[in-house]
C-alpha cells in the first residue's frame, strides 16, 4: 500500500508532466531535449533544425512558463509560505489552473 508521501510525489510528478505537455510545442521540445534528456544546447539546435540562439530563447521562455505553472500548483497545494510571492517572471499568467491538475 502506498504511503501518503508516495501518493503526493506521484501526484506532483503527474502535474509536472502535464505542465510540460501544456507548453507550446516549440518550447516543450527545447525543454525536453535540454532539461529532461540532458542534451547540449548545440545538440538541441541540430535536432530541432534551428540556430543556437533560438534554442536559448525557447528554453528561457519555456522555463518561465513552467515556473509560473509550478508556482501556482505549489501555492494551491499549500507548499509555499503564506504571503510569499515568486520573483516577477514577465511571462503570461495564462495557463492551466493548478486545481485542474491535482
Amino acid at each position: 500500500m502506498a504511503s501518503d508521501e508516495q501518493r503526493k510525489r506521484a501526484k506532483d510528478r503527474q502535474f509536472q508532466s502535464e505542465a510540460l505537455r501544456w507548453l507550446p510545442e516549440d518550447f516543450r521540445e527545447a525543454v525536453i531535449l535540454v532539461d529532461v534528456q540532458d542534451q547540449s544546447y548545440q545538440t538541441a539546435a541540430e535536432v530541432l533544425g534551428v540556430p543556437l540562439g533560438t534554442v536559448r530563447s525557447r528554453l528561457f521562455r519555456g522555463r518561465r512558463l513552467l515556473q509560473e505553472a509550478l508556482v501556482a500548483y505549489a501555492r494551491d497545494a499549500g507548499l509555499t509560505q503564506a504571503g510569499h510571492t515568486p520573483p516577477e517572471t514577465g511571462g503570461s499568467t495564462e495557463g492551466p489552473p493548478a486545481a485542474e491538475h491535482r
